[in-house]
């Protein structure tokens, strides 16, 4: 009973940012990090969890980082770190947060729902737990899934007049399978996408970059003869290149029994 007590009472109310209530969307989300699951990888390492944007009494948009060090041989800590929406939380990964909590066992969050959860467990049976719900997150209503992109953007049907009939109407796409539409640099530059222009979607070569160059057409990274997967961009205590042609490839994998092999900057499977 008494084991009982001393939890219960050491169960305390985060400092919940009120504000994000009137958030416009949640960005920069980590890819692998499923909702609700502790967070026990990379160890020692921060990453981004997630960005909240929302306005301020001027309707200026501004974007809060919510970055954590998972725990490892040191315990965790999380920040927040004020920025404007137009920047990434990448960029600003290891500069000092405007709020820190520190000393944190284990982390768990969730964006679900338009709502924010986020507990942290802290020695000696502390606890902090934040639920917030963001009134103002617009829902977007998925596409058909019998539908592609395109077909979704470009009804092929349209009705002229009263009285006519209809007329079918095929969109005209500018570029065809393997064309590149995206094009970013060996020094991570990237260009002006036309991808739209692409009939049957397009897919992503891994370079080592946040972003890398596109091509149009349908193709399953990973397997043989295709583009390397993606890996979520992993950084250590310090900022760390990664790129085919610096010789680290752990930005990206294929399938067991294939071999990873630069062509360029490209990580390609073979």
């Amino acid at each position: 009973m008494i084991y009982l007590l001393l939890i219960f009472s050491s169960l305390l109310q985060a400092e919940v940012p009120l504000y994000w209530t009137s958030a416009f969307s949640i960005e920069e989300r980590h890819e692998f990090y499923k909702d609700n699951e502790i967070i026990a990888s990379p160890k020692n390492a921060w990453q981004v969890l997630f960005g909240v944007v929302y306005p301020d009494s001027r309707l200026n948009l501004h974007k809060d980082c919510v970055l954590y060090r998972v725990p490892g041989d040191e315990l965790g800590m999380l920040k927040i770190k004020k920025i404007s929406q137009s920047q990434s939380c990448e960029s600003i990964l290891f500069n000092d947060g405007d709020v820190t909590w520190k000393e944190i066992k284990s982390l768990q969050f969730s964006t679900a729902n338009h709502t924010i959860q986020l507990n942290m467990t802290m020695p000696k049976y502390k606890a902090e737990s934040w639920n917030v719900k963001l009134v103002n997150l617009s829902q977007k209503k998925p596409p058909h899934t019998e539908l592609s992109s395109a077909e979704y953007k470009s009804p092929k049907m349209i009705l002229l007049a009263p009285g006519t009939e209809l007329a079918k109407f095929a969109p005209k796409f500018k570029l065809k399978d393997g064309d590149l539409c995206h094009k970013v640099s060996d020094d991570c530059i990237a260009e002006a996408s036309n991808c739209g222009d692409c009939s049957n979607g397009w897919y992503e070569a891994p370079n080592g970059c946040m972003t890398g160059p596109k091509y149009c057409g349908s193709q399953e990274c990973g397997k043989k003869n295709a583009t390397a997967c993606r890996r979520g961009m992993k950084f250590q205590r310090s900022v760390k290149k990664f790129g085919c042609r610096d010789g680290d490839i752990s930005f990206a994998y294929c399938s067991p029994g294939l071999r990873m092999q630069c062509i360029g900057t490209e990580a390609w499977c073979r």
